[in-house]
């Protein structure tokens, strides 16, 4: 799972770089992440330590799929659809939970390691999940920004029930 992890990180990257389908901020965005995820990885592979961090640190890319999705779905045109505002409601919904209580768990069991055994590659992998947890605060203000916040799609929910509403008593008045 961690060769396959890196060698799709790798992948990703290069393919990112190659096509820019994306403006330059999120292009540094996308590659930054990678390349930390990669060096992560690569140094976990080697010294065959951490393992089960990071591969509970995996968990954060379940997120992902609904990102990624929703950015697909909008370069292809496909916004009106019904299962855009779907997709849109699961990546606010998967954010929260994949993203940061991963990270604070992660964070939690790298804090809990006695300070004797907190080498060079404990503070490298504590600072690797610093940066990735600011990505994943600046993913989550653009999953707000995207305009599908759970307000948003609150108040969708009530102008539905109010022309349900509507529509219900001019049937009862006929």
């Amino acid at each position: 799972m961690l060769e396959y992890s890196t060698a799709f990180y790798i992948y990703d990257s290069f393919k990112i770089i190659v096509d820019r389908p994306f403006n330059k901020l999120l292009t540094i965005f996308f590659v930054l992440h990678h390349s930390i995820c990669d060096i992560v990885l690569v140094t976990c592979i080697n010294d065959k330590r951490y393992e089960g961090l990071i591969l509970t640190s995996l968990l954060m890319e379940v997120n992902s799929v609904f990102v990624h999705t929703r950015l697909l779905l909008k370069y292809s045109g496909k916004t009106e659809n019904a299962v855009f505002p779907t997709v849109k409601m699961l990546n606010l919904v998967t954010n929260i939970p994949f993203r940061y209580y991963v990270g604070k768990h992660v964070i939690e069991r790298m804090l809990a390691r006695p300070n004797y055994s907190r080498d060079s590659k404990w503070y490298f992998a504590m600072t690797s999940i610093g940066i990735i947890s600011t990505l994943n605060i600046l993913v989550l203000v653009r999953v707000f920004h995207q305009g599908n916040s759970f307000f948003n799609i609150t108040i969708y929910k009530v102008n539905i029930f109010r022309l349900y509403s509507a529509f219900s008593a001019k049937t009862e008045d006929r």
